[in-house]
C-alpha cells in the first residue's frame, strides 16, 4: 500500500499546495513519525552502537519501530559502504586533519 507516499508526492509536484506531512497522517501517525524522526536523528553514523542503546531507553518503540530504526541503520552502514566504494572517506580525510582514522569495514550491525 503506498497511499502515503503517493499522496506526498502529489502534494510535491503541485506547486499550490504546501508539502506537509502533517496533512497526511493522523494525530496517532503523526506522533509515530515525530518518534521515529528523533530517534534517527539521534543516530550518529560514527557511534551507531551507544547511540541505540540511548534510544532504547529514550523510546517506547513497537515493533515496526524497531524494524525501521534497524533498517535506517542499515541505510547508513550501505551509504558508508558506498562512499568508500567511491573514494569519499579518503577525500574528506585529505580536506581536514583527523582525530580518529577511519577503518570501515563494510558492516555496521547486519
Amino acid at each position: 500500500m503506498t497511499d502515503l507516499l503517493n499522496s506526498f508526492l502529489e502534494a510535491a509536484e503541485d506547486k499550490n499546495r504546501t508539502l506537509s506531512v502533517d496533512s497526511l497522517l493522523t494525530e496517532e501517525e503523526r506522533i509515530e513519525w515525530e518518534t521515529l524522526v528523533k530517534a534517527f536523528d539521534s543516530i550518529d553514523i560514527m557511534n551507531v552502537g551507544k547511540d541505540l542503546k540511548k534510544i532504547t531507553s529514550m523510546f517506547q518503540l513497537n515493533r515496526w519501530q524497531q524494524m525501521a530504526v534497524l533498517a535506517y541503520v542499515k541505510i547508513l552502514e550501505l551509504m558508508m559502504k558506498r562512499a568508500k566504494d567511491a573514494g569519499a572517506l579518503d577525500l574528506m580525510q585529505d580536506m581536514k586533519p583527523s582525530k580518529t582514522d577511519i577503518d570501515y569495514s563494510g558492516s555496521m550491525f547486519g
